[in-house]
C-alpha cells in the first residue's frame, strides 16, 4: 500500500475514532498500524474501495467547508461526520461507517479497553483455548 494512502489513514484516526471519556485513550500510532495491516491484508477490491472512500470523504469536506477535514475544529468535524451518519443517502452514510470500522476494531481489540468494559480477557482466552477443536 502506498505511503500517501497510509498517511491519509493515520490522519483520519483522531477525526473518526471517538471514544468515551471513561475508557483509555486511543493511541493513534497503534490504531494506524492495525489499520495498515488490516487494509493491506484485504482484497485488492477492498483496498481500492477504502482509498476511494477516503478521497470521497476529503472531497465532501472540501465542498462543504472549503477546507480539509484535518483542518476543521473538532466540533466542526464531529458535526460534519454526524451529518453523514444521519444522511438519507446510503452512500453518504456508508463513508464514515466503512472508514471507521478498522479504527474501532483496533481500539476495542485492546486488552485494557476490553477490561475497562468489564470483560475478563484472560478468562475468555483460556476458555477459548479449552474449546479449540483438534482434528
Amino acid at each position: 500500500m502506498r505511503e500517501s494512502i497510509l498517511r491519509r489513514i493515520e490522519r483520519l484516526v483522531p477525526v473518526l475514532l471517538v471514544t468515551s471519556h471513561d475508557l483509555p485513550a486511543a493511541d493513534p500510532d497503534e490504531v494506524a498500524a492495525f489499520c495498515r495491516e488490516f487494509i493491506s491484508s484485504g482484497t485488492p477490491a477492498f483496498r481500492l474501495l477504502y482509498l476511494a472512500m477516503t478521497l470521497f470523504l476529503e472531497a465532501l469536506c472540501r465542498l462543504r467547508f472549503r477546507r480539509s477535514l484535518y483542518s476543521l475544529r473538532p466540533a466542526e468535524a464531529e458535526e460534519f461526520l454526524e451529518s453523514l451518519y444521519s444522511s438519507r443517502s446510503l452512500l453518504l452514510n456508508a463513508v464514515p461507517t466503512l472508514l471507521s470500522t478498522p479504527l474501532y476494531l483496533a481500539y476495542y481489540g485492546r486488552d485494557d479497553v476490553q477490561e475497562a468494559l468489564g470483560f475478563e480477557v484472560r478468562a475468555l482466552r483460556e476458555e477459548a483455548l479449552r474449546r479449540e477443536v483438534v482434528r
